[in-house]
């Protein structure tokens, strides 16, 4: 019925969510302390694309990055998710309730390939402007960023952006910000696009990739440095983090042999650490997931959990992680069964892979086109767009927490 009658693109959602959110409130303030209020508006608007392209027969398209024709609806949405929450812990404030509350969105540092072009460079900065400056600069500048309203209403779309919108956001003084980091993205101004805001993501060749991207861990040691640089080291929980990737989650012998999951965890968690010991305000971390599971619209296509699950019999499996060497052993545990891994990390002999293992599922996150020549791994810096670095090798130096 919500949906039916606009869904967040309806300004009315905000105080439908306001409405719902006190109700949660008030059955379960005695028992929950903390809240994420809303969750991934950039993704949940993409797979919301995805689905009306699906239901209309076709196969669809996903793009993290909102294309051109959908840009003022997007906005719109964004608008209107982050007014409910401000709206949702106003009441939350009034009422006298005891609790953390924030949300989660995905941040995205945004490269370039060696090769872009000035217009390459143009559209990447837009696309920082819409998945990652849009919210951050409405949460703790209290405002949008112009060039993206420039941009929006240069393709002549509504964004339905009211006085005093951002800062009624801003003033809600949100008590965390949830990140759900997975990957940077790159970007490029598609070929023959007309004027005005247009992106295109993709992989440059030789750049290793999860199913969600990118994997770049100094990327997100260098995003916790945006964070404190530019809208004064917020207090962060990292509500997502982790990696699947192709042919490797194969059961053999009760054990996956999960080399590069491991590593990538590994490799992240080196970087908050780092960013922890360089004053980052970093309260917690999550990874995605407990057990692989159903990936929004992609299904069972695509692994992320620490513990394997059979699909066709919902069996869990106790595992263990295998990480290169030095790395030591990252623990997978408990089931349902009751059973753990125990003990500290420890080094141990890879286990073999399968051979032939099949690949399972295509990236969500990571487009299947490769970039036009160019050169593996580079990236030109942007103005407000994060340098690249080479993949986090770096041992942990943890401050003492």
């Amino acid at each position: 019925a919500l949906a039916r009658a606009g869904g967040w693109e309806s300004r009315q959602s905000i105080d439908w969510y306001r409405r719902y959110a006190e109700v949660v409130f008030a059955n379960f303030s005695d028992l929950v302390d903390l809240y994420v209020l809303v969750n991934e508006p950039l993704v949940e608007f993409g797979m919301k694309q995805l689905a009306e392209q699906r239901m209309s027969g076709e196969p669809g398209t996903f793009a993290i990055a909102p294309g051109a024709p959908q840009l003022g609806r997007a906005l719109k949405t964004f608008n209107h998710v982050m007014l409910a929450a401000a709206a949702a812990k106003a009441s939350f404030d009034q009422a006298g309730y005891k609790g953390r509350l924030g949300i989660a969105v995905p941040l995205f540092p945004v490269l370039t390939g060696d090769q872009a072009s000035a217009a390459d460079r143009d559209a990447a900065e837009l696309a920082d402007g819409v998945m990652n400056r849009w919210f951050l600069d409405a949460l703790y500048h209290g405002r949008y960023p112009a060039d993206v309203l420039q941009a929006a209403e240069a393709l002549g779309h509504d964004a339905g952006i009211a006085p005093g919108d951002a800062e009624t956001i801003g003033a809600a003084r949100f008590d965390y910000l949830g990140i759900n980091y997975y990957s940077a993205l790159y970007i490029r101004r598609p070929q023959d696009a007309p004027p005005g805001y247009a992106v295109e993501m993709f992989v440059p060749e030789g750049v290793e990739a999860a199913f969600n991207g990118p994997v770049r861990p100094a990327q997100f040691r260098a995003l916790f440095a945006r964070l404190r640089a530019e809208y004064g080291n917020p207090p962060i929980i990292v509500t997502e983090n982790g990696a699947g990737f192709p042919d490797e989650d194969v059961l053999v012998g009760g054990v996956v042999n999960d080399r590069r999951r491991c590593r990538y965890i590994v490799d992240h968690v080196a970087a908050m650490h780092n960013a922890r010991a360089e004053g980052s305000d970093v309260r917690g971390y999550h990874v995605w997931s407990s057990h692989d599971n159903l990936e929004w619209l992609f299904g069972y296509g695509s692994r992320f959990g620490m513990i394997h699950v059979d699909f066709d019999t919902q069996r869990e499996n106790e595992l263990r992680g295998i990480a290169p060497r030095g790395l030591g052993v990252i623990p997978h545990g408990p089931d349902r069964r009751g059973q753990r891994v125990h003990g500290k990390a420890r080094a141990e002999p890879p286990v073999a892979q399968a051979p032939g293992a099949p690949q399972r599922g295509h990236s969500p996150f990571t487009p299947q086109s490769k970039g036009r020549g160019s050169p593996p791994g580079g990236a030109a810096p942007l103005s407000s767009v994060i340098r690249d670095q080479p993949p986090w090798t770096g041992a942990p130096q943890p401050p003492q927490m």
